[in-house]
């Protein structure tokens, strides 16, 4: 059982220099921690998401996952059989490791059927001259079976901003939660995350090496173009010609990932990936108030790599516009979207500090704008839940669960407490989970520290510090913004009344 989860605003983190002091000095890691046992949320918090260092949990945490049961067979191997008669009509996207195509691999669409059948031919089941390494990558499983609950996304990894506003915006049907499935010898080229997030990724069966690079690395690791390499195990980055920062590289980490074991893979940090044997992996990719300061510096510098790139062109009509317009196209977002999330995240926020008593409704929504904007969020009482946990916890060891894709459904794991539980949250309990708040979040003695003021108003900080950011940004002048609940202005300075008031008292 984990110990009760606190999150406490520590004043030392909210001085950017030292939290840079204490990211650099977790980077001379030369291994990765192996967590064997459950520790609390709030050191996995201080250690590993604020300090930006990897990890690996070991496969207790994920022995229960209905994935891990129903996915392997009984010689460890993918349950092709099964796959195939579950989801077999499925189309997802599949790579070609034998090909290179803007260092990365060329995909294309086909059934699970059709990619089952090449997994069945390369274990040599029928006789075929196939010698294609195909890889399943990127395939949205959880949009696509939502009721098929293959897994618990972990405690540690539930403040997960990216997936909370992308499952909000219902124009975009798209998410960054994936499902993995290759052979041995499939990998995936050099690179860094999206947006420079964290993300986690649980071995469901198979092993996989991982080769890591602390933020910074990677700069030895770019030919005299300035572009990342395409496979760090190449011989020719000794080429010095090609690859003259090469013998400067100082720092990486190689790591076995064993079948159950999640890694965490910290912001920035750049990675190969080999399958050393028929592998499937749980993917996500997210990110929170312990890194979102790097993901916007990430999409900063990708806005100047833009401008660089066409500074031609820097006289023509909307220049501006155009920049923002190839930002986002290359790395999937613009300083406008960037600003419509911390506006999503802030307003989540305000709505459960709102229930939770430390502001006034009124405050909390000054116009009918931001109230008809976070009205499914504002509709829960959140000030009730932890005694309905309680008593949850009492009668039977319940766990509540939210279906990530089916926004409509709140599914628990005993019915005991049902009717009357969801009778006290009331009618509105589902549009409130369904706006994913907190998405995934199981709403138990677990998951208290995602509830937990300290929490809440530590993100909101966060938040702050990337508005305030964005104030001072000269790219950031003159962008036409749609209407949102807050301008940049009022949402810089309701946060920081809020924390005025939480220190006042």
């Amino acid at each position: 059982m984990f110990a009760k989860p606190e999150c406490k605003l520590d004043k030392s983190l909210q001085n950017t220099t030292k939290l840079e002091q204490i990211r650099n000095s977790s980077y001379s890691t030369s291994e990765l921690v192996r967590i064997d046992y459950e520790i609390s949320y709030a050191e996995f918090f201080k250690r590993y998401l604020l300090e930006n260092r990897p990890c690996i949990l070991s496969s207790r945490f994920t022995e229960s996952w209905k994935s891990r049961k129903e996915w392997v067979d009984e010689t460890g191997c993918p349950n092709l059989l099964f796959l195939d008669n579950m989801f077999g009509g499925a189309s997802v996207p599949v790579a070609d490791c034998g090909k290179e195509e803007y260092s990365s691999h060329p995909k294309i669409s086909m059934t699970l059927t059709s990619y089952i059948e090449y997994l069945r031919n390369k274990r040599g089941v029928v006789q075929n001259n196939d010698e294609r390494c195909l890889y399943l990558k990127d395939w949205h499983f959880t949009r696509a079976f939502p009721d098929y609950m293959a897994y618990d996304t972990p405690l540690y990894f539930r403040s997960d901003w990216m997936n909370e506003f992308w499952d909000s915006q219902n124009s975009i049907d798209d998410d960054y939660r994936f499902i993995y499935i290759g052979p041995k010898g499939s990998w995936t080229p050099f690179h860094a995350d999206v947006f420079h997030s964290f993300s986690w990724s649980a071995n469901i069966c198979g092993r996989k090496k991982w080769i890591l690079f602390p933020p910074g690395e990677e700069a030895f690791l770019r030919n005299r173009f300035g572009n990342l390499a395409y496979d760090v195990t190449s011989s020719g980055l000794k080429d010095q010609a090609q690859f003259p920062n090469y013998s400067k590289l100082t720092r990486q980490i190689e790591i076995i990932q064993e079948p159950g074991e999640i890694i965490f893979v910290p912001s920035g940090w750049h990675h190969q990936v080999f399958n050393m044997e028929d592998t499937i992996s749980i993917n996500h990719n997210w990110l929170n108030g312990c890194n979102v300061d790097m993901c916007w510096e990430h999409v900063k510098q990708s806005l100047a790599s833009v401008k660089k790139e066409i500074e031609d062109c820097i006289g023509m009509d909307e220049w501006e516009e155009r920049c923002q317009l190839i930002l986002k196209a290359s790395a999937g977002i613009d300083y406008k979207d960037f600003f419509k999330f911390m506006n999503f995240i802030a307003v989540n926020r305000f709505a459960m500090l709102d229930r939770m008593s430390l502001v006034s409704k009124d405050e909390a929504f000054p116009n009918s704008k931001a109230e008809t904007a976070s009205q499914n969020a504002t509709n829960c009482d959140t000030s009730r839940l932890p005694d309905i946990c309680s008593q949850c916890r009492s009668t039977c060891k319940t766990s509540w669960s939210l279906s990530t894709a089916d926004k409509k459904n709140v599914t628990f794991s005993s019915n005991q407490s049902y009717n009357k539980n969801h009778q006290q949250l009331g009618e509105k309990t589902d549009s409130c989970l369904s706006a994913h708040v907190f998405s995934r979040c199981i709403v138990d003695e677990q998951n208290e520290c995602l509830f937990n003021k300290e929490h809440l108003l530590f993100d909101l900080f966060k938040v702050k510090c990337i508005l305030q950011d964005m104030k001072d940004n000269p790219d950031f002048q003159g962008i036409k913004f749609d209407e949102y609940p807050y301008s940049l202005d009022r949402l810089i300075s309701k946060i920081e009344s809020l924390r005025c008031d939480h220190e006042e008292k």
